[in-house]
């Protein structure tokens, strides 16, 4: 198990939180806006009109070689008796082109080319010319990817000028690599992170759940109960499984995203521990961003789910974060019922609370479930309990997680790996954590992580804990690198397929939707930007227009400013060069969210690059 590392270096000092800063993004929590057609699904094609409605789409190709035969040259006569000696061709073949380093990685779209058949090897007594790996030519689209093309030449691979670089490996075609991430048992893999209001009981239920299902030792539990009691807090002894670091044993409170495992009978789950104050909310923005479901915990206490739920509690703002990012399935666990008698009446006054909610967020009836449990006493986890719940028929916690649905994984594109973390591993040496958000990962292979345009080797790989030789699309994985310049490389880089790096962007479209704004949002507004587990100072610099949310068409052009649950195409400038991707063209480098002085203003995608 490991954990995050504190991501925006946050002083965690109870004295100091009069005079927190306001840029280190203090957050508020939006109202209740109507999202159900405006948030924007991580699979399937979008829920609005208007957020996809051009086909944006982009080709990357490599440039073709020469590869015309070399022109003949007249024979000399040797002298009477002279035996020439068989030796290798100095020098590169006829018909090589190298290439500079701007040309190798360059960000620019070059336009698509016909490739040239493959000259067949000239017949002679040297060795044969060496033959490069199948080039690929690869096409993303809204919401496809073709098949990647593939020939032969005879001519070496391009090098560049200067340093040298190294080679990328093949891309695999989209038959190759299986649409389900599962490891060699076949179990699924799936990442599944715990949200909702400080208090609520997120580590306590994850723990006891841990615990029960036996991804925690009776040892290592009986240690954490020993050392709970000596400090006074022995009801949080299930809490900390998670809650590793000792500021957040000391305080009782998460405040880095936890990380563990959970092994259940057919998924093997990577499960992330956000923290629920609100001082921490960009900490919980970047686990969110590496989830494919969610499970939503409130307080069923009188009072306390009242307070996470009004304008000011964080059950209303992590769902609408996690909405915003992607997440479509959703458990809500009403916790800690088992205080007020296992009280029907109180299981659906809160659900009669929150259903209409998460419906006008995005969530489909279907795919949310409401799960009465007790974190602390352990029931409803694994096995229903027959006191006190008679009247309630559905799954336990344990069968609800069972039936999540891995999301379609985006194996056929190319390698995109945002970097959650950067650390030194005793088994991994310099590594970097991250969820493989595209593309396929193998030892050996060679990347580029970027900004910082570092070049390395992946060295060896894990998951789980466990060593493998290649990683997919979906798997959140450590990633041992050598030959890396590791002072440029820091949290929210990405490491891509070194002859597809992604884009650099510092101008770009956005289509947004706007929550409760505590004023509304003017041209040359500055915002704080995120994308994955990375920050970046912005600017809203042009307001382009307001969008109708029942026909999704622009109902008004240069709008003077944008008034709360509004949905609207802005223009937006970075402070500097960030990793972004056109939303389709892969979904989880096309999102951002804007925050400003603790309070979430809008979420969108990008919908095109302007510089």
């Amino acid at each position: 198990m490991s954990r995050h590392r504190n991501v925006r270096k946050y002083t965690y000092d109870e004295d100091d939180y009069d005079d927190y800063d306001e840029q280190e993004d203090y957050v508020g929590s939006p109202a209740s806006p109507s999202l159900s057609s405006y948030m924007y699904q991580r699979d399937g094609p979008p829920m609005a009109s208007f957020a996809l409605d051009q086909n944006y789409e982009y080709e990357m190709t490599e440039e073709p070689q020469d590869v015309s035969p070399p022109p003949e040259t007249k024979a000399v006569k040797p002298p009477p008796g002279f035996a020439p000696a068989a030796t290798k061709s100095a020098g590169p073949p006829p018909g090589f082109t190298a290439k500079t380093p701007s040309q190798r990685f360059s960000f620019a779209e070059p336009a698509e080319v016909a490739k040239k058949p493959p000259t067949p090897p000239k017949q002679t007594t040297t060795p044969p010319p060496v033959t490069t790996p199948p080039t690929a030519t690869s096409k993303i689209q809204a919401a496809s990817t073709s098949a990647a093309s593939t020939g032969t030449a005879t001519t070496p691979p391009p090098v560049t000028t200067g340093a040298p670089a190294p080679t990328a490996t093949k891309i695999p075609a989209p038959e190759e690599v299986e649409d389900e991430v599962t490891d060699s048992e076949g179990m699924l893999h799936l990442n599944m992170i715990t949200v909702g209001h400080v208090d609520a009981g997120k580590s306590t239920l994850m723990g006891h759940l841990l615990y029960q299902t036996g991804n925690v030792n009776s040892k290592q539990m009986h240690k954490f109960q020993k050392e709970s009691r000596e400090l006074g807090k022995a009801s949080f002894a299930y809490a900390w499984v998670l809650d590793e670091n000792a500021e957040e044993r000391a305080r009782g409170v998460t405040i880095d995203v936890g990380r563990n495992y959970l092994r259940t009978p057919t998924k093997l789950i990577t499960l992330l521990d956000a923290p629920g104050h609100k001082d921490f909310i960009p900490n919980m923005i970047s686990g969110a961003a590496q989830a494919d479901v969610a499970i939503l915990v409130v307080d069923a206490n009188t009072g306390e789910f009242e307070a996470g739920f009004e304008a000011n509690g964080q059950t209303r703002e992590h769902a609408l974060l996690v909405r915003s990012l992607g997440i479509q399935q959703l458990i809500v666990a009403i916790n800690k019922l088992d205080a007020l008698g296992w009280s029907e009446s109180r299981f659906e006054e809160i659900v009669g609370r929150l259903a209409p909610f998460l419906k006008q967020s995005g969530f489909k009836d279907k795919l949310v479930t409401f799960i009465p449990v007790s974190g602390l006493t352990g029931e409803n986890l694994i096995q229903r309990s027959d006191q006190g719940l008679s009247w309630y028929t559905g799954p336990s916690l344990m069968e609800a997680i069972e039936s999540f649905e891995p999301p379609s994984r985006a194996t056929s594109q190319f390698v995109r790996l945002c970097v959650a973390d950067v650390y030194r591993s005793p088994s991994l040496g310099m590594a970097v954590s991250g969820k493989v958000e595209s593309g396929v990962v193998r030892s050996g292979s060679k990347v580029v992580i970027l900004p910082a345009n570092v070049l390395g080797t992946v060295k060896t790989m894990e998951h789980h804990g466990e060593p493998i030789k290649r990683a997919v699309a979906g798997q959140n994985i450590e990633v041992g690198l050598t030959g890396v310049d590791f002072t440029g490389v820091s949290i929210g880089s990405v490491l891509c397929d070194v002859d597809h790096p992604i884009s650099l962007v510092s101008i770009f479209k956005c289509q947004l939707l706007t929550f409760n704004l505590p004023s509304p949002i003017v041209h040359g507004q500055s915002v704080l930007m995120h994308i994955q587990s990375a920050s970046y100072p912005a600017t809203i610099s042009k307001l382009l227009s307001v969008t109708d949310k029942a026909t999704g068409e622009t109902s008004k052009k240069k709008p003077r400013a944008l008034l709360r649950n509004t949905a609207a195409t802005v223009e937006v400038t970075v402070s500097r060069p960030v990793c972004l991707e056109l939303y389709s063209a892969c979904r989880p480098l096309g999102r951002v969210t804007f925050r400003d002085r603790g309070t979430t203003l809008a979420a969108g995608i990008v919908t095109e690059v302007i510089q």
